[in-house]
C-alpha cells in the first residue's frame, strides 16, 4: 500500500552487478560529473586531473568546461602524453577537493605515453585523505572479452576494486527508438576524509543494496 521510490529496483540491481555498496542513475556521464563535482567542491574548490584526460565527449561537451561550469577550479597536471604519480603529489594542497581520472573511451594514444595506474592514484588519495573518483566513459557492466570483443572496457567493479571511491559510466541502458541513456554511479561506502583530517560522509543520493525491501530487478521475487 505504499508508493515505492522511483528507480529503487534498477539502483539496487546496478549496485549488485557493479559490486558496489550503492548506486544511482542519472541521464548521462556529464550529469554524473556535475553532480559529483558540485558535491565534493562545496568547501574546497580544486579538482586534480591529468592533461592527457581532458577529453571531449559526444555532443561537444568538454570535460574541463563541464567541471568549471559545476563551479570547480581545475588543477591540470602532467603533459598530454605523460603524467607521473609525482605530478599528482605536487598538485595536492589544502584546497584540493578530489582527484578525477577519466577513461579515454573514444580515442587512444601510443608511443611515448605513460600514466600511473588507478590503484596507485587511489593509494595516494587515501594517504592524502581526499576522494578519488573515476569517469569510465562508455565503460561496461561485465568483462567485454567474454562476448568476443577484443578491446577491454573498464567496469565499475574493477574501478572500485582498484580503490576508486566513486565510479560512473554511460550507455548501460539504451532504448532503440527514444535513445534514452542512463549513467550509473557506483559508490564505495566510506567516510571521505578531508586533507585537514575532517570526516565528511557522502550525502550523494544513492540507493544501497539493502536500502529497500524490493528484490533487485530481474532476479525474481
Amino acid at each position: 500500500g505504499e508508493r515505492g521510490r522511483r528507480g529503487a529496483y534498477i539502483e539496487n540491481a546496478l549496485a549488485l552487478i557493479c559490486g558496489a555498496e550503492s548506486a544511482t542513475v542519472v541521464n548521462n556521464c556529464a550529469a554524473a560529473l556535475v553532480l559529483i563535482v558540485r558535491h565534493f567542491t562545496r568547501n574546497k574548490p580544486e579538482l586534480v586531473i591529468s592533461r592527457g584526460e581532458m577529453v571531449q565527449i559526444g555532443g561537444g561537451f568538454r570535460i574541463g568546461e563541464i567541471i568549471e561550469a559545476a563551479g570547480a577550479k581545475l588543477r591540470e597536471v602532467g603533459a598530454t602524453n605523460k603524467t607521473t604519480l609525482g605530478d599528482y603529489k605536487r598538485a595536492i594542497g589544502t584546497n584540493t577537493a578530489l582527484i578525477l581520472k577519466v577513461h579515454r573511451s573514444n580515442f587512444f594514444m601510443n608511443g611515448f605515453v605513460d600514466s600511473p595506474s588507478s590503484a596507485d592514484i587511489a593509494a595516494l588519495a587515501r594517504k592524502r585523505r581526499i576522494p578519488f573518483v573515476e569517469d569510465l566513459g562508455s565503460g561496461a557492466i561485465v568483462a567485454t572479452e567474454q562476448f568476443g570483443i577484443a578491446e577491454h572496457e573498464p567496469t565499475s567493479a574493477e574501478a572500485l576494486k582498484d580503490g576508486a571511491d566513486l565510479a560512473w559510466k554511460e550507455k548501460i541502458y539504451q532504448r532503440a527508438k527514444a535513445g534514452a541513456v542512463v549513467s550509473c554511479i557506483a559508490l564505495r561506502q566510506t567516510n571521505f576524509r578531508g586533507s585537514s583530517g575532517d570526516h565528511r560522509s557522502s550525502s550523494l543520493p544513492v540507493s544501497g543494496r539493502n536500502s529497500c525491501d524490493c528484490p533487485p530487478a530481474g532476479l525474481g521475487r
